[in-house]
């Protein structure tokens, strides 16, 4: 059997609230043995630490997608570094630079970037 690593799924999206231990679950059994599940603003964010908390196997990221850079303010921050000290966070993401939609300003963006590299 094939082992594997997602090292980028949802479980924390609604629509998995009600069965994500399901669907990791089957994950296991198809060869899936550690997962990332990503944070994408802070709500999401603290939703993967709690899927991680949850079900073994899973680790969480935690950050603020380009989409929303424009709330990454100090406050945001504040409150990623405290989601990233928990012992079930791996890694800073899902950050990055999206200019092909450009849902928040490219500085923005590269500012946002910037300082959650800084907090990894």
């Amino acid at each position: 059997m094939n082992i594997w690593t997602d090292t980028h799924c949802h479980l924390n999206h609604p629509d998995f609230a009600s069965d994500a231990g399901l669907v990791w679950s089957r994950a296991k059994d198809a060869g899936v043995h550690a997962a990332v599940v990503v944070g994408y603003d802070l709500a999401s964010s603290e939703s993967a630490l709690q899927v991680a908390e949850r079900l073994a196997g899973c680790w969480a990221s935690v950050g603020i997608h380009p989409h929303d850079a424009v709330q990454c303010d100090e406050n945001a921050l504040l409150q990623l570094h405290r989601l990233a000290s928990h012992p079930r966070a791996t890694a800073i993401g899902e950050i990055g630079l999206d200019y092909y939609r450009n849902l928040s300003p490219k500085d923005a963006q590269q500012q946002a970037l910037e300082q959650q590299i800084n907090l990894a």
